[in-house]
C-alpha cells in the first residue's frame, strides 16, 4: 500500500484484497485472520496511523500489542477472520478473553476487536465498556472511520519528542 492511502482507503483495500485472497489460495484451515492482522499492522499501523515498528508487538497469546515509549502495553488488537462474525452475544466471552491475555495492565487503555469489517473499540481504564463500534467499513459514513482512526493513532498514545 503507499503510504500515502489515508486510513479508509486503505482498510478497505486491505479487505477487499483479503476476500480475493482467500477465493484463490484456499489453503486448508487457513482464513484470512493472520493475513488481516499483519497488513493492519504493516500498512495501517506503521502508516497512516502512525506508529513505529518497535511500538508495534506480535504474539503467540497476542494478536496485535501496541506499547509506548516505555514499553507498556497501551493499545490490543484482536483480529478475528473476515467470515467470522462478531455478535453482541459473544462480546462479553471476548472481552475476557482479551483481558486475560494482556494480564489487566493498568497501562492498557483501549482494546479493539476487529474482523476487518466490524470494529468494536472497548475503553478498560475501568471496567471494560464499548465506547465505539463501527459495523462495517466499507458502508459507514466517513466521519465514523476518523473516529475510528482517532481511537487508533499512535497519538493518543505514544509521547514524541
Amino acid at each position: 500500500m503507499n503510504k500515502s492511502k489515508g486510513f479508509l482507503e486503505g482498510l478497505v483495500s486491505i479487505i477487499e484484497r483479503a476476500f480475493r485472497y482467500q477465493k484463490l489460495l484456499r489453503y486448508p484451515r487457513e482464513g484470512t485472520e493472520r493475513m488481516l492482522r499483519g497488513w493492519i499492522a504493516m500498512e495501517l499501523l506503521l502508516g497512516p496511523l502512525g506508529w513505529c515498528p518497535q511500538n508495534v508487538l506480535f504474539g503467540e497469546t497476542f494478536d496485535l500489542l501496541l506499547v509506548d515509549d516505555r514499553i507498556k502495553p497501551v493499545l490490543y488488537i484482536e483480529t478475528k477472520s473476515l467470515e467470522q462474525q462478531i455478535n453482541p452475544g459473544d462480546i462479553p466471552t471476548e472481552i475476557k478473553r482479551i483481558l486475560k491475555r494482556t494480564g489487566r495492565r493498568p497501562t492498557l487503555k483501549k482494546m479493539v476487536l476487529t474482523n476487518g469489517i466490524k470494529w468494536i473499540v472497548f475503553d478498560v481504564a475501568n471496567k471494560p465498556k464499548i465506547v465505539f463500534e463501527l459495523e462495517d467499513v466499507r458502508k459507514d459514513k466517513p466521519s465514523e472511520a476518523s473516529l475510528l482512526e482517532s481511537y487508533l493513532s499512535s497519538n493518543c498514545y505514544v509521547v514524541r519528542e
